[in-house]
């Protein structure tokens, strides 16, 4: 057998071995640290600052140091399809001198009903009715109750529509009177309900009633944990909103048309606004009996705050 120089044997030296296994432990390392500011994370005792407006979300865990600049906002990302709504932060320090806001994150308001129609007549006598306005849908979660529809015109019994119902205002999300540490999300408000159609008279067309406003969203929550110091000179926010989207107005009465004249849609409460009834259609004096107003969308509810430092007294507000 031919001797071999042992020479020339690739030998890997233990040092080699080293860096390696040092490079693996640090991908694994690196990898159980992964965060983002909407879904949360471990940050392994590293520091987060925001120093520019942005969303967050979800649960952070393991913070140094957690701050939120002066003149930055941090806004909570909206709750939807059972997820977001809410921010909790663990860190040693907390210091937010800007402002975090949950404010309108909660659970989604109820969207306006449809304003009513306005009826059709022939030689002054009112063949078709108007259409009934639809009730608003009731917030999500403990919602506000929906407005109740407007009537609709009856010619010879009630020449007027009547007015859409205002929605109720959103509830806590739940019967909660405990003292731990749990927090919900605040729900919707309900949405207002549609104005009644008014009734022709002579030859002219009758006004649509007003699309009722949508409720407002309940606010979301913000828990902050510290371990040494909780400072803030800025603000937390997680208040509900008036902010669904308007009805619209009904259809005006044209002289010499009688067609229907359309009622105003509800708002969505995936709109934005301030929740504001729409107006019943104008009628012609002496030709057309009114339409009438849509209910105006209702507030959602505030959630919660809740502010934990392990070191007694540290808290700083």
């Amino acid at each position: 057998m031919a001797d071999i120089d042992k020479r020339y044997i690739p030998v890997c030296p233990n040092w080699v071995f080293g860096v390696k296994l040092l490079f693996v432990l640090f991908l694994v390392v690196q990898n159980s640290w992964s965060w983002t500011a909407t879904d949360g994370g471990d940050y392994g005792g590293g520091n987060w600052t925001i120093s520019g407006n942005t969303t967050i979300a979800a649960t952070h865990t393991n913070i140094d140091t957690f701050k939120v600049n002066s003149g930055i906002t941090a806004t909570v990302e909206n709750y939807y399809t059972g997820t977001y709504g809410y921010v909790v932060i663990n860190a040693k320090v907390i210091i937010v001198e800007g402002t975090i806001t949950a404010t309108g994150q909660g659970y989604r308001g109820g969207n306006g009903g449809a304003g009513g129609d306005g009826g059709t007549a022939s030689s002054g006598n009112c063949t078709d009715d108007p259409n009934a306005g639809g009730a608003g849908n009731s917030g999500t979660g403990t919602g506000g109750s929906s407005g109740s529809a407007g009537l609709k015109c009856l010619w010879g019994s009630r020449l007027t529509g009547t007015a859409g119902g205002n929605g109720g205002s959103g509830k806590y999300a739940v019967s909660d009177a405990t003292t731990d540490e749990t927090l919900n999300l605040g729900s919707g408000g309900g949405g207002g309900g549609g104005g009644g159609g008014g009734c022709k008279w002579v030859t002219s067309s009758a006004p649509g009633g007003g699309g009722g406003g949508a409720g407002g969203r309940g606010g979301g929550y913000v828990k902050l944990y510290a371990d040494s110091a909780l400072t803030i000179s800025g603000a937390v926010y997680t208040k509900g909103t008036k902010n669904g989207g308007n009805g619209a107005g009904g259809q005006s009465t044209i002289n010499g048309v009688t067609s229907v004249r359309a009622g105003g849609a509800g708002g969505s409460a995936s709109g934005s606004g301030t929740s504001t009834r729409g107006t019943r259609g104008s009628g012609l004096i002496n030709q057309t009996y009114d339409a009438s107003n849509g209910g105006f969308g209702a507030s959602g509810s505030g959630s919660g705050i809740l502010l934990k430092c392990t070191k007694a007294g540290a808290i700083d507000l």
